[in-house]
């Protein structure tokens, strides 16, 4: 999901022409050092916004929201692109649903390649089944035994909280995760509004980069 700036600035290179080429150079140079400048404040509020509506371990996600500036072909105005390169993000901007069999793990949230490394050593060990129940969900199981301890930590502390109880008795049925064909995702970020609310701060970083050079 990007959100592309792109500055016309016919306008002012008109009213510049007259001061020569270097003029407009210095101009250019403006334009493309207060996006960089402004680009760095909206990315880190973007950043901020996405860590406080997403609860992910993931830093490598919430730093995909950056800036990057564009301002080497002097032929065409300096450009602004605001966003993450990961291209499934814009569904927590405007929700929608995604389909395919997957796995959503029960309990606290666990990240996407630990999930997987714990149900490989559940399906290692043979300690995993799918059940379907009477209104027709699959669900993803396993026995509580010692040799599984580790990976089944996280889903019997959910379990025992869920059902208030004390501990579990070996050999006790541990619900994992639930197999669904379709997610539904609610809109949870709003960065289009962000970044529109801060455009201001793009012209004032580029009036103020060309007062120090004009």
């Amino acid at each position: 999901m990007d959100i592309r700036i792109d500055l016309n600035l016919a306008a002012q290179v008109r009213q510049f022409q007259q001061w020569g080429v270097q003029a407009q150079a210095q101009l250019y140079a403006a334009a493309a050092e207060g996006m960089r400048t402004a680009g760095a404040q909206i990315s880190l509020a973007m950043q901020a916004h996405v860590a406080s509506r997403l609860q992910t371990k993931r830093r490598s996600f919430v730093t995909s929201f950056r800036h990057r500036v564009y301002a080497r072909d002097k032929r065409r105005p300096p450009l602004l692109i605001l966003g993450s390169s990961i291209p499934w993000v814009g569904l927590h901007e405007r929700g929608g649903s995604i389909a395919g069999r997957m796995l959503i793990p029960f309990g606290p949230h666990t990240g996407r390649q630990r999930f997987r490394q714990i149900i490989d050593a559940l399906m290692r060990s043979g300690n995993a089944w799918f059940q379907r129940s009477p209104n027709g969900r699959v669900f993803l199981f396993a026995e509580n035994i010692p040799e599984n301890a580790k990976p089944l930590a996280r889903f019997k502390r959910a379990h025992r909280q869920r059902h208030q109880l004390k501990s579990l008795k070996r050999g006790a049925t541990i619900p994992i995760a639930e197999l669904v064909s379709r997610v539904q995702l609610r809109r949870r970020l709003d960065v289009v509004a962000l970044v529109r609310a801060r455009l201001p701060l793009i012209q004032n970083a580029i009036i103020q980069a060309a007062s120090r050079r004009l």
